[in-house]
């Protein structure tokens, strides 16, 4: 299928998909954005679902407990990538920086 094909086919999706957002939306009263979120992620929603066994308050402290280790381990890989660079950078001091510390001691005088 050549990529134009594909555009259009995508784009009629994204319409259709557009419709139905709305469509659901309508009949409901939930918001668009929740209902293409679920569509998008609905596999994984549902698999959090039955793992929490219903508990939506189970299901919310799961999510934020995966986010803070997601962030943990960012965290944790910028820093060693911080101090791998510090470990391989040059110890010698490549900036002077007396006359910002002699500014920095007549402040504090």
């Amino acid at each position: 299928m050549s990529s134009g094909v594909k555009d259009i086919a995508q784009s009629g999706m994204d319409s259709a998909g557009n419709v139905l957002t709305k469509v659901g939306h309508s009949l409901t009263g939930v918001p668009e954005q929740e209902i293409r979120t679920y569509a998008k992620h609905g596999p994984e929603i549902d698999e959090s679902f039955k793992a929490a066994e219903g508990n939506i308050q189970d299901m919310g402290d799961t999510v934020k407990r995966n986010i803070k280790e997601k962030i943990g381990d960012y965290r944790k890989a910028q820093n060693d990538e911080i101090t791998e660079a510090l470990k391989t950078a040059p110890q010698e001091n490549n900036i002077d920086v007396s006359p910002v510390m002699q500014k920095l001691q007549e402040r504090m005088r």
